[in-house]
């Protein structure tokens, strides 16, 4: 009995075996051995490459990764670990019809430019920072008290609570130059006016599934330098000093990867004077107020930005000034028509502060163009114009833009560029006697990392 059912045993091993042996060479003639033994390595070292089998042609289809489209003239930057760093420097020169920016004496000068700037941007799988900054020295050779010093600095850390919740901080600040014409100068100005602006906000949002709402704290302050004058003492502006908080709750619409998504937006932002009563014996503390309609473009290269309709209100302590409202577009769009041209639209409406007598605020609005088409793969030819308009209580004052030009990127650390701006003011008087043009032509070389 026990023969028997070794003999069994062998006879069934030897029937496995042999019909072990025939599928593997069945296995064998249904495929190319000249791929397999090409793929063989590759298949137990990564799954991925393992070879798909078409019945009706036999053939071996490998998955291939796609090519990452690397700008070669883009810089690389210093690498200090987390933080990678973009530093660069620009010199140039300049070339002004009207320094004074005057109506009846327009003057020629040259001046001597140089813009350091440098951004920097972390690589980090969650969270992330970044944050840039910038200044500008603009000497004139011929009116030294007219040269400006100017330049901004901003930041931004975002926190990832959760997968649907995070957290955006941010700072800025900014430098910036009233020149002689602006109508907010008086006509006996030596030098333009330096203007300080300062900003932190903290922003919380949070996807609800298809709804994303948002709530943000913010402290600004702006601070007006005084104005040297060609007869008797400074222009004191501390009178208009102030500091504004504000408050925002926004709604938006869609998923995060929605093409269209709309938005509604309300903002509280009251402003408080360093002086309560200005120079004028008037109460500038005013309590502003701010809706927003608008919707949120995401559709490729092709279009994306911001585009919407704010309405803007501001009440005043003083009861001699007028409650003040605006109406406008607010945001920025990007357009490109084709891979070589891309073409960028913005526009802003907001209520400003004045000094003068019996009047609340500024009602301004702008709007601009600005174009980029690529001549070549390093050679960009540019041009814009844009518009503003501002309402001043006794007139409204227009200022139009027009600039053109070119950037020839040379290799990843250096480019130059040359620049042509005009400027012409309109005072918005029928006199006229504010009113002045003034042309510039500037080149600079840069050198970046």
């Amino acid at each position: 009995m026990r023969e028997r059912v070794i003999r069994r045993g062998v006879l069934l091993a030897v029937l496995l075996a042999v019909s072990t042996v025939a599928h593997a060479q069945e296995t064998q003639t249904s495929l190319k051995p000249t791929v397999m033994d090409d793929l063989a390595i590759d298949a137990e070292t990564n799954p991925a490459l393992k070879p798909i089998i078409v019945a009706e042609s036999e053939e071996l289809i490998v998955p291939r990764k796609k090519k990452t489209v690397v700008d070669p003239y883009a810089p690389t930057g210093i690498n200090t670990g987390a933080i990678r760093l973009y530093p660069s420097l620009e010199i140039g020169t300049v070339a002004t019809s009207n320094v004074t920016q005057s109506n009846t004496n327009p003057k020629f000068d040259f001046g001597l430019k140089l813009k350091p700037s440098i951004s920097f941007a972390t690589d980090w799988s969650r969270h992330s920072w970044t944050g840039a900054a910038s200044a500008e020295i603009l000497h004139y050779l011929n009116n030294p008290d007219l040269s400006t010093v100017t330049g901004s600095a901003s930041t931004n850390f975002r926190l990832d609570i959760r997968h649907t919740t995070h957290a955006d901080f941010a700072a800025n600040i900014a430098l910036n130059d009233t020149g002689l014409g602006d109508s907010s100068l008086p006509a006996a100005a030596l030098a333009p006016r330096r203007d300080k602006n300062f900003g932190i906000s903290a922003d919380l949002v949070h996807d609800f599934g298809g709804l994303e709402g948002s709530v943000k704290t913010a402290l600004a302050r702006s601070v007006y330098d005084d104005v040297p004058l060609k007869v008797g003492p400074p222009e004191k502006n501390a009178d208009r000093n102030y500091t504004e908080p504000s408050l925002t709750l926004r709604a938006t619409l869609g998923d995060s990867v929605a093409r269209l998504r709309p938005y509604a937006e309300v903002q509280y932002a009251p402003r408080f004077h360093d002086q309560i009563i200005d120079d004028n014996g008037q109460k500038r503390d005013s309590q502003g107020i701010s809706s927003t309609l608008g919707v949120t473009l995401n559709d490729g290269p092709f279009w994306q930005g911001d585009l919407a309709l704010a309405y803007l209100v501001r009440s005043y302590a003083d009861p001699a000034l007028a409650t003040t409202s605006a109406l406008g577009l607010r945001g920025r769009l990007e357009w490109s028509p084709t891979p070589l041209m891309k073409i960028e639209a913005i526009t802003g409406v907001d209520l400003g502060e004045t000094a003068n007598l019996g009047v609340g605020g500024t009602r301004n609005w702008n709007v601009g163009l600005n174009a980029t088409y690529a001549l070549r793969e390093n050679v960009n030819l540019l041009a814009g114009i844009g518009l503003t308009r501002s309402d001043i209580g006794v007139e409204t004052t227009t200022n139009k833009t027009a600039s053109a030009g070119f950037e020839w990127t040379l290799n990843p650390n250096m480019a130059a560029a040359v620049t042509y701006q005009g400027n012409w003011y309109d005072d918005g008087t029928a006199a006229g006697s504010g009113n002045y043009n003034e042309q510039r032509l500037m080149t600079s070389i840069i050198l970046k990392r």
